[in-house]
């Protein structure tokens, strides 16, 4: 009900529709959450050579938390320690590279 009543209130404040377009506000994914998705799965489609229409792609492109993409990648098999590695690499804006650190991703 609160949710309710603030979009409400937002929707009050935007610009009236037009022509019959329903207006309604909808969360936006933070550009850094998007671009750290992007980095995520060329990361997991050159180091587990996944094809881009897997379906741990297609969960990842619509998973709206870190928590949910850690969730799809440990069914991957990926540990903490490669979690670490690859936040690392996010976070330093380094070139990205598989967490074993054998195989360079272009």
């Amino acid at each position: 009900m609160f949710d309710d009543k603030i979009i409400s209130i937002l929707n009050a404040l935007t610009m009236p529709p037009e022509s019959g377009i329903d207006m309604q506000i909808v969360p936006a994914t933070p550009p850094k959450f998007d671009e750290f998705k992007q980095f995520v799965i060329h990361y997991i489609m050159d180091h587990d050579n996944i094809e881009p229409n897997h379906q741990v792609i297609k969960q990842i492109e619509s998973s709206g938390t870190v928590e949910e993409i850690e969730s799809y990648l440990r069914n991957l098999e990926y540990c903490d320690e490669c979690f670490l590695k690859m936040y690392r690499k996010f976070a330093a804006g380094e070139p990205q590279e598989c967490g074993c650190g054998m195989q360079k991703i272009s």
